[in-house]
């Protein structure tokens, strides 16, 4: 059954995601704080996407509750960084 639900998923490109993760090339030119953390609060609401949809693909019994934890860590994460987008004045 969870062969059948991730089947029509396109394959999986590591290369671009740690492409994607390099800071130095991410985050240059960005020029304010402000941008900086819009872009990290983007990839923590990405994070949690990709947490939903492994919770959706993981049977009971199967460590939902732990990708629960994930998804709690990472929503706080959003919301720390968003504070600090507030103090920054973004």
């Amino acid at each position: 059954e969870l062969r059948e639900a991730l089947a029509p998923m396109p394959p999986f490109d590591v290369a671009a995601v740690l492409d994607l993760l390099e800071p130095a090339e991410a985050l240059g030119g960005m020029g304010t704080i402000a941008l900086v953390l819009r872009y990290a609060i983007g990839l923590e609401r990405d994070s949690i996407a990709f947490y939903v949809g492994l919770k959706a693909a993981t049977p009971e019994g199967w460590g939902r509750d732990k990708i629960d934890w994930i998804i709690g860590e990472e929503m706080g994460h959003v919301n720390t960084l968003s504070a600090r987008l507030a103090e920054a004045g973004g």
